[in-house]
């Protein structure tokens, strides 16, 4: 085989995007058709219909108590529950349908909880297009539920940003919660997993009074007499109540707007509407993978299943031979500096990358290019202790880098 590079080896556009959609789409509603009632026709089946979605996902995972559906309400609208002792038990979904930003969120279950929890979370989002990590404190737990995020290969630095909540509760009651927040942000990029991610500070119950329009007139009275009750406090809390206090907004709709605009949760929509800009690309990038995914693991329990698992391949296959890696099109924010790596592992991970450079010249699938970076696996790990190599991050980035070698 040919080790020259694909003259088709390059970006995808929007609009080559939107085509082979098309075209897996219909191969997914022919496999449909002819497929009887089985969970490999439900899956194809839920493939098809995500791909057809017109609004983008935005997943929102973390650990118990971080403020996901706060924030999920924030962005919405949405009547998530929030008070201390409720919790999210399973996946549920809300949509923003104003503004120019429309958009569904999936509110998962904390991803410290019990294990089936846990699972149930990563199952959620399957159909995401981003995901925004909700943390107020990140631990080596949430290295752990990363790693599980990055392994179902759907997901990388690209279509992944990380939430700091509550940054408010960092500081005193009258100071400016935002260069603590700069300052906090800094200092918890300790590991190669969280330096590779854009990080957004904020205040979600702020966002969340906003977008629900929950304050009164009679709310609007007391913040002008300077009465700091304690529906005012569990509504918009004290970094809420001390803005307000000090400049009273003049109506309703003001006071919502200052709400959404205090709470940064703005910044963190600006950012995630500019990736889903590239939303049918990774939309397509995700459904391929997830395809193969179940092209490899399936075991055909009829012979209908059986051929329809070969054309799905045979159709899989052609998407390689004319856009190789389609979905590492983007390295503008997922590069990871090999020598942010120990000298041991930067060594591995340079013989790595060439080897996959030649492994993707000739053509070889996804997966294959992948295991051509195990040599970047870590030692074996618990939840308490330091992820020395976070693996399956790095072959993100490792096929970034081989994707951006042969596009020169």
């Amino acid at each position: 085989m040919s080790t020259a590079p694909n003259a088709h080896a390059q970006d995808l556009d929007e609009t080559d995007a939107m085509t082979e959609t098309a075209r897996l789409v219909s191969a997914l509603d022919e496999e449909v058709g002819r497929l009887p009632a089985s969970p490999l026709r439900h899956q194809l089946r839920n493939l098809a219909e995500h791909l057809l979605d017109p609004n983008p996902v935005i997943g929102i995972a973390g650990r118990l108590n971080t403020g996901k559906s706060t924030l999920s309400n924030g962005i919405t609208g949405g009547a998530a529950a929030t008070a201390p002792t409720e919790c999210t038990t399973e996946p549920r979904q809300y949509q923003r349908e104003n503004g120019a930003f429309r958009c569904t969120t999936t509110d998962t279950p904390g991803t410290d909880s019990d294990a089936s929890r846990s699972d149930a979370a990563l199952a959620g989002l399957v159909n995401a297009d981003t995901v925004a990590y909700v943390v107020v404190t990140p631990t080596r737990r949430d290295l752990v539920f990363l790693e599980k995020l990055y392994q179902t290969r759907t997901f990388s630095p690209v279509n992944v940003v990380v939430v700091m909540n509550r940054i408010d509760e960092r500081v005193s009651v009258g100071s400016d919660p935002w260069e603590a927040a700069a300052d906090a942000v800094a200092s918890h990029r300790w590991a190669p997993e969280l330096r590779a991610l854009a990080w957004f500070p904020t205040v979600a119950l702020l966002a969340q009074a906003g977008a629900r329009a929950s304050l009164s007139e009679d709310d609007l009275s007391d913040l002008r007499e300077g009465r700091q009750t304690g529906r005012l406090t569990r509504l918009i809390g004290n970094y809420g109540l001390s803005r307000f206090t000090v400049d009273p907004p003049g109506d309703l709709t003001v006071a919502n707007r200052r709400l959404a605009e205090l709470s940064g949760v703005e910044a963190l929509l600006d950012e995630l509407r500019e990736r889903c800009r590239e939303r049918p690309v990774l939309r397509l990038l995700n459904a391929v993978r997830r395809l193969e995914h179940l092209v490899d693991s399936t075991v055909a329990s009829s012979r209908f299943e059986e051929e329809a698992i070969a054309r799905l391949d045979l159709h899989l296959t052609r998407l390689r031979r004319t856009s190789p890696y389609l979905l590492l099109h983007d390295v503008r924010r997922s590069e990871l500096v090999l020598t942010d790596l120990p000298g041991a592992h930067a060594t591995q991970a340079l013989a790595a990358y060439r080897e996959a450079v030649a492994l993707l010249r000739s053509g070889a699938s996804l997966h294959a290019v992948a295991q051509a970076a195990s040599p970047l696996d870590g030692p074996a790990h618990s939840s308490d202790e330091p992820i020395a190599a976070p693996s399956s991050l790095l072959r993100h980035h490792l096929g970034l880098l081989v994707h951006k070698e042969i596009s020169r």
